[in-house]
């Protein structure tokens, strides 16, 4: 799964919500905390492997591209 929401984050930075649309397709409401926790569990993992970088806003928002 890490490797899918690797190729989910893509150039442009992004949420981990925007992230996990594309990974998992549609996302029901009640589903939708579980499955932004599983997203964001792997893209904790790889900037530490130098795939992806973090930005972050003046807002605290963080968004995620490819490095």
């Amino acid at each position: 799964m890490t490797q899918r929401v690797a190729a989910g984050v893509g150039n442009e930075p992004r949420t981990a919500l925007q992230i996990a649309a594309d990974v998992r397709g549609p996302i029901e409401d009640d589903a939708m905390f579980f499955v932004v926790c599983e997203v964001l569990g792997h893209l904790d993992e790889l900037p530490d492997a130098g795939a992806i970088s973090e930005h972050v806003n003046d807002s605290g928002v963080r968004r995620f591209a490819a490095a």
